[in-house]
């Protein structure tokens, strides 16, 4: 194996102690890691699924593989409070023999339990690792059994780390007041956290969001945000608007299934055009018309570092006035569209897109899998384009990719090329 290679362990849970043992050591041996991008050596280098027969010595030896760092992702995995006492003493060292403990000891930088059902006392066990473990970047604990209270505890010892990113979606029975503030205390408290995943959330009411959108405004360091299918309203489109304006760090922000009106819409793109560090906005699943269209297109004509843009568009017209936009940016570099029917005249359009903004470096053209009313004819145009983009662009300098979308549901998506 090569020492240069990434390597993912998906490791069976029946395995005798002995071939158990022999397959750890030929890890360590034989393991290297790359470094990523955005600064974190070899992230998730290691995807441990092993959950039976696994004693606390065998956690540190998983552990010592990554001389560099490593994530554990153990999502889905049915944990109890014995495995998690058995993983945080691995990763802390804590009551383990000093032969079974790694020298030097790993850097943890990724960690996640998502859809693991687990309770807040059993995350309590986890205490420990954000107290001691000062290398964690990413905690993922979306769809979890949490209580408010309990969130709000995590949330404070979330507060003293160096966490960066942080996934709590999917867990709306621990969204409260109480909470909510506590997430907002950990975002003030802990500049290293810029990254915040709350999607699949529901609120009793939009005014809960206040205090969290305050402390972004106010942070200085903020600059993603994850609202996957909430589905705000007026209100928590203003003070969002308000947080992206005041917040001179807001880069990115995903809106998938968010089913925005053009008011709010337009609400978002006034604070984004207001800010100068605003890069990426994702509203797929959104069914993007004509004036929808245009409220995105002046705003990205007129932020210059407005440059990635994923959106879902149903009809040739709205999709011809997205393209007038870009053409305006001498910036813009990533487009992903998701279409229903692209006939010749959208093929056009997107054409002169590519030929006339020498920004543009990558064009992802996702087919959706219903409403197409004439597949030849959709064919017929995507085949034009192919033929088109070749004589516009070197494939040096620019990435056309097409997708067929033959399943969806709200966040996942299965695509086949």
């Amino acid at each position: 194996m090569s020492h240069n290679t990434e390597f993912r362990a998906a490791l069976p849970c029946s395995l005798p102690r002995e071939l158990w043992q022999h397959i750890l050591t030929f890890l360590r041996s034989t393991v290297r890691y790359r470094t990523l991008s955005r600064g974190l050596h070899a992230l998730i280098g290691l995807n441990v699924s092993c959950r039976r027969g696994m004693c606390d010595e065998d956690w540190a030896v998983v552990f010592g593989i990554a001389p560099k760092a490593v994530g554990l992702d153990l999502s889905g995995c049915a944990l109890d409070q014995r495995r998690l006492s058995g993983i945080s003493a691995a990763i802390t060292g804590r009551g383990l023999s000093p032969s079974v403990v790694p020298h030097p000891p790993p850097k943890l930088v990724a960690l996640k339990l998502n859809h693991c059902h687990l309770r807040d006392d059993e995350l309590k066990l986890l205490g420990p690792v954000l107290q001691e473990v000062r290398t964690l970047r990413q905690l993922g604990l979306a769809g979890n059994r949490l209580t408010a209270s309990g969130l709000a505890d995590l949330l404070e010892l979330v507060a003293g780390t160096s966490v960066t990113l942080l996934d709590i979606s999917a867990n709306s029975g621990a969204m409260s007041a109480v909470s909510l503030k506590a997430l907002a205390n950990a975002v003030l408290q802990n500049p290293a956290l810029t990254e915040l995943d709350l999607s699949h959330t529901r609120l009793e009411r939009s005014e809960l969001l206040q205090p969290l959108m305050t402390a972004i405004a106010k942070s200085g360091s903020f600059c993603a945000l994850r609202l996957a299918g909430m589905a705000p309203g007026s209100k928590a489109v203003r003070m969002l608007a308000d947080a992206i304006r005041g917040a001179g760090s807001f880069r990115n922000l995903a809106l998938p299934d968010a089913k925005l009106s053009v008011h709010c819409l337009r609400t978002l793109t006034n604070a984004i055009a207001a800010s100068q560090r605003f890069e990426s906005l994702d509203v797929t699943q959104t069914s993007i018309g004509t004036d929808s269209a245009q409220v995105v297109a002046d705003a990205i004509a007129r932020t210059p570092s407005f440059v990635d843009l994923q959106a879902t568009v149903l009809g040739s017209r709205p999709l011809h006035v997205l393209m007038e936009g870009v053409q305006r940016s001498q910036t813009f570099r990533r487009l992903v569209v998701r279409y229903t029917f692209l006939c010749l005249y959208g093929a056009q359009a997107l054409a002169k897109t590519i030929r006339h903004c020498p920004s543009l470096r990558s064009v992802e053209l996702a087919r959706l899998p219903f409403g197409d009313p004439d597949a030849f004819a959709a064919d017929t145009a995507v085949g034009w384009l192919k033929e088109e983009v070749a004589t516009i662009r070197s494939p040096r300098d620019f990435h056309l990719r097409l997708v067929s979308i033959v399943f969806e549901s709200p966040g996942a998506v299965c695509r086949l090329p």
